[in-house]
C-alpha cells in the first residue's frame, strides 16, 4: 500500500480573485495623503516616499508631488540622492509638504 501527498502551489482562479478583492477593499480602507516635495521653494521631482509601518513606496512626479497611503502616527520617510532624509510623521492631515535640505 503507498501513499502519496499531492501538493501544489496554485489556487484556483476563484480563491485567487477572492483574495485579489478582499486585499483592495483593506486598500481602499487607507485614507491618502498628499503634498510636495520642496527645497528652497522648488518642487522636487524623484524624491522616494516610504511609508515605513506598510512599506509602500512612490516617488514625487515632475511637479515634486506625492500620494501615498497613510493613517495617523505612520512614520514617511523622504529621500534623495544629494539631500539629507526627511521624517515626518502623519498626523490627522491629508496634506503635508516635506521640506528637503542638501547634504552638507
Amino acid at each position: 500500500m503507498a501513499y502519496y501527498l499531492e501538493t501544489s502551489p496554485y489556487v484556483s482562479q476563484e480563491k485567487a480573485k477572492r483574495y485579489e478583492v478582499k486585499v483592495e477593499k483593506a486598500r481602499r480602507k487607507l485614507r491618502m495623503l498628499s503634498g510636495f516635495a520642496i527645497h528652497n521653494g522648488s518642487m522636487l521631482a524623484d524624491v522616494t516616499v516610504k511609508n515605513q509601518r506598510t512599506r509602500e513606496t512612490t516617488r514625487t512626479d515632475n511637479a515634486g508631488r506625492f500620494s501615498i497611503h497613510a493613517e495617523k502616527k505612520d512614520i514617511l520617510m523622504f529621500s534623495k540622492q544629494g539631500y539629507k532624509k526627511m521624517v515626518l510623521e502623519v498626523g490627522d492631515q491629508h496634506f503635508a509638504n516635506a521640506l528637503m535640505r542638501i547634504v552638507d
